[in-house]
């Protein structure tokens, strides 16, 4: 690996790795959840600049969108009619946060609320045409994906929550997830994340993707939806023109512990879903430039929020007293009903008790960079004082900057 990434040292790293792989090997099958006109769309907006060595994978997803296209018109005669004349809930629950900052915690614990609903693995790997083939397919993703992500440990599969950000991006909307299939051009997808900076007809796109999607989501399951997506957090504007009575969550986390986990995910996510071959130059950088980017826009945007409708929370609490803090959620958010989760909330914590986070020794230097590119949200959010959270300082290190100390345990990531 390069300088100042992550590395694995010990045997269960190295199992770790190899579970990512196959993670990313249904990632990637999920990557063929593309119709034709959006797959044409996405290697359109990159130039179609395919590695040589990835041309079979670009081939199988590009007969495979076929197979999809066809199911989506099936689809659309069928359903079509009931998802335009669906309502979407007017309160939407959006989850913000950077990746590795415990979004996905919280998604699975807010999931455990009958009262709501939100999109499943299934849905947000097959957006065109899930009512249609969940009952033919969700057994074949099964046999693919793994019952727990080998990067975190976190519950995986079809029925689980997941970021609505994978559909938006296989529904063809100018979507940052493109980094997944082209890191090559990981500059130009920075304007992503926010949809109102894209060009008139591009926006128009992603908002009628997002409507459209969320829509399917509620004709399956007619309730209030919880969302969660780290590049939403770039969009309060937008999402609240959308929905005027939406309410927010912000999760924070100790940068220390993000950016190596974040670096460690994404570089070895990237690895086995590039179309673009294995080499992610500037991968650190433009880590550090979205989490300040996301730091900034949130901020700046945080105040278009009305008054009790968001609630900011630290992962190191959640992640410690997941009852407590959820039920202070409910509370400030005015959900109302949390006696009734309460059990399966304690539930899923008991179930989830063995959980272990993923520990990364940094180096001195790397800690240095860090404390200095993403100061302002240390600063803020009181992290200055919590350096020791996020594990051990590490001489420096020749080669890498940053290693991955990886003893049976899982969560973290990072991105320059």
């Amino acid at each position: 690996m390069s300088s100042s990434t992550t590395q694995a040292k010990t045997n269960t790293a190295s199992h770790n790795k190899s579970g990512i792989a196959r993670w990313c090997g249904g990632m990637l099958l999920a990557a063929v959840g593309f119709d034709l006109p959006s797959w044409l769309a996405i290697l359109r907006r990159h130039g179609y600049r395919v590695s040589p060595s990835k041309i079979p994978a670009a081939l199988a997803v590009t007969l495979t969108s076929l197979f999809i296209s066809c199911m989506k018109l099936i689809e659309d005669s069928l359903y079509g009619a009931r998802i335009r004349g669906t309502r979407i809930h007017e309160s939407p629950l959006f989850i913000l946060g950077h990746w590795r900052s415990g979004t996905t915690l919280l998604h699975e614990l807010l999931s455990r609320d009958e009262r709501f609903t939100f999109p499943t693995s299934f849905a947000c790997f097959n957006p065109h045409c899930f009512l249609l083939s969940e009952g033919l397919l969700k057994a074949c993703i099964r046999l693919v994906v793994p019952a727990r992500r080998p990067q975190d440990n976190m519950a995986s599969g079809p029925d689980n929550p997941q970021e609505d950000e994978f559909a938006l991006a296989l529904m063809g909307a100018v979507s940052p997830y493109a980094t997944h299939l082209f890191p090559s051009q990981l500059g130009a997808c920075l304007e992503a994340f926010e949809p109102e900076a894209l060009q008139a007809k591009e926006s128009q796109q992603w908002e009628k993707a997002f409507l459209r999607f969320l829509k399917k989501i509620t004709l399956r399951r007619n309730r209030p939806l919880i969302l969660k997506s780290p590049p939403h957090t770039f969009r309060i504007a937008t999402l609240l023109r959308l929905f005027p009575e939406a309410r927010f969550v912000y999760l924070v986390r100790n940068p220390l512990a993000v950016f190596p986990s974040t670096v460690y995910t994404w570089r070895n996510l990237w690895e086995a879903t590039s179309l673009q071959g294995q080499n992610i130059p500037g991968l650190e950088e433009y880590v550090h430039e979205v989490f300040s980017r996301m730091h900034l826009a949130f901020e700046r945007d945080r105040h278009l929020i009305a008054q009790g409708r968001l609630h900011i929370m630290r992962y190191e609490e959640l992640a410690a007293q997941p009852e407590r803090e959820i039920e202070k959620l409910y509370t400030a958010l005015k959900l109302g009903g949390y006696e009734q989760v309460r059990p399966k909330v304690r539930a899923y914590a008991a179930q989830n008790a063995r959980y272990k986070k993923n520990t990364f020794s940094i180096s001195t230097e790397l800690r240095e960079r860090i404390t200095r590119r993403w100061a302002p949200f240390i600063s803020q959010y009181g992290y200055a004082d919590r350096a020791e959270e996020s594990g051990a300082i590490s001489p420096p290190c020749g080669h890498a900057a940053c290693s991955a100390a990886l003893s049976n345990q899982h969560d973290n990531e990072r991105l320059p």
